[in-house]
């Protein structure tokens, strides 16, 4: 009976720590994606320190999403993030917005890999 119990409360620990990481990633995901969409469509001058904001709290977590995901995306965003610092800096919106889209659509695909499903349990 021991031979059983403890691989069946292993598994059920690991399933349980699967779910807890999954929905606080997903959480944390959803926190950058409201306050990129906030972010205004033609930059100002607190765009860059709203932009560093952004950026601190993808760093402080950072390591979370690299787990499950390729580290070409963890790279695409500090890319897509310094793009959209330049466009600001050098006050053109058209990079600026540019740069702000790709972090979104970015976010949202690691806010779908991410998420609690059985396909991506396995």
């Amino acid at each position: 009976m021991k031979s059983i119990a403890i691989p069946v409360i292993l598994l059920l620990i690991v399933i349980a720590l699967v779910v807890i990481t999954s929905v606080y990633s997903v959480h944390e995901l959803n926190l950058l994606i409201e306050k990129t969409n906030a972010l205004p469509e033609e930059p100002n001058e607190d765009t860059v320190d709203e932009l560093k904001k952004i950026e601190k709290l993808w760093n402080d977590k950072k390591e979370l999403y690299s787990a499950s995901i390729k580290y070409d995306f963890i790279y695409n965003f500090s890319k897509e993030i310094n793009n959209a610092k330049a466009g600001c800096i050098s006050d053109d919106p058209g990079t600026y917005l540019s740069a702000k889209k790709s972090i979104i659509v970015l976010l949202e695909y690691l806010r779908d890999v991410q998420s609690f499903r059985v396909d991506n349990f396995l």
